[in-house]
């Protein structure tokens, strides 16, 4: 199942809260899509993402695919 987590108008430290969670509420077969409207948020996210060891993709420079779930 696909889900949504918009973190339009959010920004760090609130947005990488709200992914925590997000990502916590994920089945192993789920993928979510972040979207951003600040590329600082979204690069601060890729960091954690990178270090958890998470699978991600870039859609574009305003979202990106968590496509592994741990």
């Amino acid at each position: 199942m696909v889900k949504t987590l918009s973190l339009q108008n959010i920004r760090c430290p609130l947005a990488l809260i709200l992914l925590k969670k997000s990502l916590l509420a994920l089945s192993s077969t789920d993928s979510l899509i972040v979207f951003f409207d600040h590329v600082e948020s979204m690069n601060d996210i890729k960091r954690y993402l990178d270090q958890k060891n998470y699978c991600y993709r870039c859609n574009d420079n305003r979202s990106l695919e968590v496509i592994c779930i741990k």
